[in-house]
C-alpha cells in the first residue's frame, strides 16, 4: 500500500536507544487499531540490549538490528510507513557544559557533532531510500535547532514539513512526509 493510514504499519526506530519512542509509537498505533511492525536500529550494544529487555512491553512485532548510521547502508526489506528517531544532537559546546544529572548518558547518545546536526541529513536519507510515498519521518530536535532542521528536511525533498513543541512549550520535533523522488 502506498499510505501510511493503512492497517498495517511497517516502521522504524533509528537511534532508538531504549527503544522508548519506537515502542511507545507502536502501542499507541496498535491501540488505535492499526496493526504494527517496528525494527529498532542503535548502534551501542548496551543499547541494544536495553532494546531488547523492552520489546517485551511492546504490542507489535519487534526486530533489533545494529546498524551506524553514518557509514552503514540502512535498507529495510519492506518499505516503512513511518520513521522516528532521537538522535545525538548536542552541539560540541554544549557537550562541554552538560550538567552532571545528563553525563550519565553515553557520549555516543548525546554528540550531535559541531552544530548538533551530524545526523538529521543521513536520517533524511534513509527516509528517502526507505519510506513508502506518503510516509513519515519524525525526528527529535534540540530546542535551538528546529529552524536548521526543518530546512534539512526541506532540502531533502520532504514536504508538509512541520515543527511540533513539547509539553514545556520548546520546539522539539520536526515531522515531514516523503512524496518520493
Amino acid at each position: 500500500k502506498t499510505s501510511v493510514i493503512s492497517d498495517k504499519i511497517l516502521m522504524a526506530d533509528i537511534c532508538a536507544g531504549t527503544g522508548c519512542v519506537g515502542i511507545s509509537t507502536a502501542n499507541a498505533l496498535i491501540n488505535a487499531g492499526k496493526e504494527c511492525s517496528l525494527t529498532l536500529v542503535d548502534i551501542s550494544d548496551t543499547a541494544l540490549s536495553c532494546c531488547e529487555s523492552n520489546k517485551t512491553i511492546c504490542k507489535a512485532d519487534v526486530q533489533i538490528r545494529k546498524a551506524d548510521i553514518l557509514n552503514d547502508d540502512v535498507l529495510f526489506e519492506d518499505k516503512l510507513s513511518l520513521i522516528t528517531s532521537n538522535p545525538p544532537y548536542i552541539t560540541d559546546d554544549e557537550m562541554d557544559e552538560l550538567p552532571l544529572s545528563v553525563t550519565y548518558e553515553p557520549e555516543l547518545a548525546l554528540r550531535g557533532g559541531k552544530d548538533g546536526l551530524d545526523f538529521y541529513g543521513r536520517l533524511c536519507q534513509i527516509g528517502r531510500e526507505n519510506l513508502i510515498n506518503g510516509g513519515i519521518l519524525a525526528v527529535e530536535h534540540g530546542y535551538l535547532q528546529q529552524e536548521d532542521v526543518i530546512e534539512i528536511f526541506k532540502k531533502n525533498g520532504y514536504s508538509d514539513v512541520t515543527g511540533l513543541k513539547d509539553y514545556g512549550g520548546n520546539p522539539r520535533v520536526v515531522v515531514g512526509t516523503w512524496r518520493g523522488e
